[in-house]
């Protein structure tokens, strides 16, 4: 199963998830923001939804995710700080940390000051 999701930047509704099965059959659905995206992904995958699972591998894949996915700059400091304040969920699988999209995005969110 591959799970695909793009930012069209067009149109209200600029995210697409496209889910297509090893068969080739596909689902294909628009949402108006990347969280709601990933909720219709859970919503129809459940616990196997790559969002919720830790997909992202070590500190520094964090990082970079972050940048790339969200356009935000954040040091590993910050996240190794925050991790361990509680403040951001992680597996500890090994010697390293890996994250789960889901929980990187909501805690990037709480940073937001008013």
């Amino acid at each position: 199963m591959r799970v695909e999701l793009a930012h069209t930047r067009k149109g209200s509704h600029p995210w697409v998830v496209t889910i297509t099965s090893s068969k080739g059959v596909s689902a294909s659905c628009n949402h108006e923001s990347r969280k709601a995206a990933e909720a219709w992904v859970d919503e129809v995958l459940g616990s196997s939804s790559p969002y919720s699972q830790p997909t992202i591998k070590t500190v520094a894949g964090c990082v970079k995710y972050l940048k790339e996915v969200l356009g935000v700059e954040v040091k590993g400091s910050l996240i190794r700080e925050s991790v361990n304040a509680g403040k951001l969920p992680a597996y500890r699988i090994g010697s390293a940390f890996h994250f789960a999209p889901l929980d990187v995005d909501d805690w990037i969110k709480s940073l937001r000051t008013t």
